[in-house]
């Protein structure tokens, strides 16, 4: 969520210094790494593969469908190639809140996954 909130930010600053400083602190590049370690920790031990399998499915359509939607969305833009980049800009950010609340509102790992790796002192250390 906080990706989303600086990349809203982003573009939503006035200045080119604070859209840098904004596109600078949005950790994307950090936070897909550990997309497949959470789902792996969070995942049932027999669907682990299947899950990961959906997860990088996932991961790399972004990559296909972004480009498709952002040239839609400047395209209506018509002459006003700015307001399109703004508007795509504002579509991502809104997609990176939405799976961020989705994710924090649905994964559940077992409470014993939990209860065993505090046992060994792996979880709780921020608690």
């Amino acid at each position: 969520m906080v990706s989303a909130l600086c990349l809203f930010l982003a573009v939503s600053v006035p200045s080119a210094l604070g859209a840098v400083f904004f596109f600078t602190l949005a950790p994307i590049g950090v936070v897909i790494p550990m997309v497949s370690t959470i789902f792996t920790g969070v995942a049932p031990e027999a669907y682990r593969g299947a899950v990961l399998g959906i997860v990088v499915v996932v991961l790399t359509l972004p990559g296909i469908i972004a480009p498709l939607v952002t040239g839609l969305l400047i395209q209506s833009s018509g002459k006003n190639v700015v307001a399109g980049f703004h508007n795509a800009y504002l579509l991502a950010s809104l997609l990176l809140l939405v799976s961020g609340v989705a994710f924090l509102a649905f994964a559940r790992p077992d409470d014993q996954q939990f209860e065993e790796k505090r046992s060994i002192g792996v979880v709780g250390l921020h608690e």
